[in-house]
């Protein structure tokens, strides 16, 4: 084809573009849950800067994440970021919550010994909880927890190739009915010249009933041609 005529709706090459790789979608993932939690869209690469905040209000900003949740549109991915994430705060939270109590103390005695509010038996069934939760906190940051992350993370990525593929299929499509459709008009005005020619053709053309047929002929190729634009 001369590439002045050239039209680049026909190139599906150029207009479509190509499926990432399994590879390419899995460091995309990483990149945009590597930095969780912030405040930020889990879709973004870059996380919201929080440094310029006191560490009051950076903490604050991360409970309100957790809260927010990992966004409707996360994937399975985020998803298990998020949830391993919120399930290590929780748990950090709590084991603070219960060795601030186990020390709690309501006196002195005349030595100085703290008095402390839970007695012997309770303090130690609390500690029997802390070493719980530390227990549950090490599964999460531990082989058992990065195992859990790098399923949900192939899940993600056989996941997100398939959306791609359905894309490009979709815009691929899209491509062929828009190139279906310009050749179809292409083919009438053919059609239509050519009746424009045989008619200039049959003797007495020159007469006005064959001069205005072949006027009307071409006015309806011109409509036709410039139609294409507008597909």
């Amino acid at each position: 084809m001369d590439n002045q005529n050239h039209d680049p709706a026909f190139d599906q090459s150029a207009a479509v573009p190509d499926v990432p790789s399994d590879d390419e979608i899995r460091q995309h993932l990483l990149r945009t849950a590597e930095n969780f939690p912030t405040l930020d869209n889990p879709q973004r690469e870059t996380p919201l800067d929080l440094s310029g905040y006191s560490p009051e209000l950076q903490e604050k900003a991360r409970q309100a994440r957790f809260r927010l949740g990992p966004g409707e549109h996360a994937n399975d991915y985020q998803r298990a970021v998020h949830a391993q994430a919120k399930s290590y705060f929780d748990l950090q939270a709590e084991a603070e919550k219960l060795s601030k109590e186990m020390v709690e103390v309501r006196g002195y005695d005349k030595d100085g010994a703290p008095l402390y509010v839970r007695g012997d038996t309770e303090r130690r069934a609390i500690s029997v909880r802390i070493a719980g939760i530390e227990q549950k906190m090490l599964h999460i940051v531990g082989e058992p927890g990065r195992a859990e992350l790098a399923a949900a993370l192939e899940g993600a990525v056989l996941a997100e190739k398939a959306k791609a593929q359905r894309g490009a299929a979709y815009r691929r499509a899209k491509l062929d009915a828009v190139k279906a459709a310009k050749e179809e008009k292409l083919a009438e005005i053919s059609a239509l010249v050519d009746k424009a020619r045989e008619a200039r053709g049959v003797p007495g053309a020159a007469s006005r009933e064959k001069l205005s047929e072949i006027e009307a002929l071409l006015k309806r190729a011109q409509a036709a041609k410039l139609g294409i634009g507008a597909i």
